[in-house]
């Protein structure tokens, strides 16, 4: 669009893009775009030229590798129909919780839930060890555990601002959930000592 800026007091605007694509029947085209997403998201005239060169497919291929690495280590064996497709949403669940990640911070979702819970954090956090993805809970452990108070005050979450010390009282003991999932499926020592 024409405009370059959009004023939204809520908050909510987050981008528009158009792009003129004319088709013959039957034909296909990909198109790959790059959004600079993260902490730092202004990008200067020499960044952008290098993802404008870059290899969209093969960005797409890597990225798709990676997914399959993370969630591919538990297959499943289901007869077809409800109980294939349950499976199939599982993992497809489980992709959306590595993709909503900030960082180590596992968060429920994007744009307005870009916040960590503990209680959140760590139940998706073990639906992730489950699959077979052993580094995501326990990376969310490492980055959340320092908030915790020298009192052992757990807070109920954490973002770009620090934490949110609203009382919950479920966040102690999810703390330590997440840290004995994640021994208990890695049997790492030195994460458990740490």
């Amino acid at each position: 669009p024409a405009q370059r800026s959009v004023r939204d007091n809520f908050g909510f605007a987050s981008a528009a893009m158009r792009f003129d694509l004319a088709l013959a029947g039957g034909a296909e085209r990909e198109v790959f775009v790059a959004v600079p997403f993260g902490a730092k998201r202004k990008l200067d005239a020499k960044q952008i030229r290098r993802l404008a060169r870059s290899d969209g497919a093969a960005q797409f291929e890597a990225a798709a590798q990676v997914m399959r690495e993370r969630l591919g280590a538990v297959s499943f064996r289901m007869p077809a129909g409800v109980a294939r497709e349950a499976a199939l949403t599982f993992r497809s669940a489980a992709g959306q919780i590595l993709i909503n990640r900030d960082g180590p911070a596992i968060q429920p979702g994007p744009r307005r839930y870009t916040r960590s819970w503990i209680r959140d954090g760590v139940i998706m956090g073990a639906a992730l060890l489950r699959i077979g993805d052993r580094r995501a809970l326990p990376e969310f452990i490492r980055w959340f555990a320092p908030y915790q108070r020298k009192d052992g005050f757990v807070p109920c979450c954490v973002d770009r601002s620090g934490p949110d010390w609203l009382v919950e009282h479920d966040s102690h003991g999810q703390l330590i959930y997440g840290v004995m999932e994640s021994f208990r499926f890695t049997g790492d020592r030195a994460f458990l000592k740490a």
